[in-house]
């Protein structure tokens, strides 16, 4: 399925992730994100893992495309156009390392690959919307199961540490796209009906 839209997993945005990224990967500064306000070399260094210059291509690509949800290939083709010898085999390990020390997470949107985010210092990761027809994600910023998380902590006495939730549909755009389809559908149908009527 095609990402499109509002966090369409281009790489035609995300491919601008233009030669500050690796100006900004060399430097001594320490990556972090004013959006998720969480200290990425600080988190690596918690779980005994340095900041290499590896890893923090990868990571820049997230801090350069925030909006977008990229899975390995395409945060492969990205990085590669500030460090042309990394290989798609060590973002694929970066990935995992950056998943397993809380500095991304995947999701699978139904379109056959997981697509990474960087998470936030917000309790809970944001909720999204996925278009059934051309792919599009838009994410929903407040988080909309805060009852319903208490009503099971008090129902099953189960610690919640974070959830995922995602709404299947048609966007806006795709809805009037298929409204127009119908349209004309209908009209080509009545044309050959009446078509069919003058030649009797």
């Amino acid at each position: 399925m095609p990402q499109g839209g509002d966090t369409r997993n281009g790489s035609a945005k995300g491919g601008d992730a233009k030669g500050g990224s690796a100006k900004q990967g060399g430097s001594g500064k320490r990556p972090e994100s004013r959006k998720t306000g969480l200290d990425y070399q600080g988190m690596l260094a918690a779980n005994t893992r340095r900041l290499t210059p590896q890893r923090r291509a990868v990571l820049q690509v997230f801090l350069d495309n925030p909006e977008q949800h990229l899975n390995a290939e395409e945060i492969y083709k990205l990085v590669r156009k500030t460090h042309p010898d990394l290989g798609l085999a060590t973002v694929y390990r970066t990935l995992e390392l950056l998943a397993d020390t809380g500095i991304v997470y995947g999701m699978d949107f139904g379109d056959g690959s997981i697509r990474y985010e960087l998470c936030s210092a917000e309790r809970h990761h944001h909720h999204h919307l996925v278009c059934t027809r051309c792919g599009r994600v838009t994410e929903v910023g407040h988080d909309l199961l805060d009852r319903l998380e208490e009503e099971i902590r008090a129902e099953y006495h189960f610690h919640i540490t974070n959830h995922q939730l995602m709404f299947y549909g048609l966007c806006r755009q795709c809805q009037e796209a298929e409204a127009r389809e119908r349209a004309g559908e209908q009209a080509q149908a009545e044309a050959a009906k009446q078509d069919g009527a003058g030649k009797a």
